[in-house]
């Protein structure tokens, strides 16, 4: 579908400018509204040519896959995402984060060149607020109607994203097929750095054996139960999920 639009354009230009400093880190950030009443999208990209490519490959139809989870990595998606993703550049990694609430969808995406690690995520989180509040006055403005386009995806039920992006301790962050909450990413960082069981208990206000429990829910979500945590950590580092946690710390094993 083609969706070149002068006014959208000079409107990423725009977003671009304003937010600079995240471009410096970021290598491209796309705010989506996907109004499920009315019918339609409204897309701020900061890469209008990317944008193009996006709708002229068709995946606004596949839309859905991208709403099932608050936080989830383009891998996850079916091969028409990472087919497109490569016209964008070689390297290029993508990650979206979503929130739902009567009948809408904030859709945050960001593409990055290096792993993205856990205090990005956290970063990103706050960040998305400012672009959601800077990108829905320019939605509401007088250009609004003539940026919007048609919302072709069926799009599932929403109950899954009730409580999505109101409460940190049911967000999830999914890698691949594994889906993990804050919590449980923090329960892992803390055992990199060698942390006991008591003591993550005590950062998490929490007892000992609930920490024990949540140890265990990770092990059997990675199909490691009953394994050492040598064996846990190799896993994790397969899925990325060490790479998102490790921010500025080293560690061997």
């Amino acid at each position: 579908m083609n969706v070149e639009n002068k006014i959208l354009e000079r409107h990423s230009y725009e977003f671009k400018k304003e937010f600079l400093s995240l471009f410096r880190t970021y290598h491209e950030v796309t705010y989506t509204c996907i109004d499920t009443v009315n019918r339609c999208v409204h897309a701020l990209p900061s890469n209008y040519i990317w944008h193009l490519q996006y709708w002229d490959s068709d995946l606004d139809r596949h839309l859905n896959e991208r709403l099932k989870h608050t936080m989830s990595y383009w891998g996850a998606y079916s091969s028409e995402h990472g087919n497109t993703l490569k016209k964008l550049e070689n390297g290029i990694k993508k990650i979206d984060m979503t929130c739902y609430d009567k009948g809408r969808f904030e859709l945050f995406s960001v593409s990055f060149r290096t792993d993205m690690l856990l205090p990005d995520l956290f970063y990103l989180n706050k960040v998305k607020s400012a672009i959601s509040h800077y990108a829905t006055r320019k939605i509401r403005g007088i250009d609004g109607d003539n940026i919007a386009l048609p919302l072709r995806a069926h799009i599932d039920s929403p109950l899954a994203h009730q409580t999505a992006g109101r409460d940190i301790n049911y967000k999830k962050f999914k890698f691949g097929d594994i889906s993990l909450s804050e919590l449980e990413l923090e329960t892992i960082r803390y055992l990199l750095e060698l942390k006991s069981i008591k003591e993550i208990a005590w950062l998490h206000c929490c007892s000992a054996t609930a920490e024990k429990n949540r140890i265990i829910r990770i092990k059997e979500k990675i199909g490691c139960a009953n394994m050492p945590l040598s064996r846990v950590f190799t896993t994790l580092k397969k899925y990325g999920i060490i790479a998102a946690c490790l921010g500025t710390y080293i560690i061997s094993y």
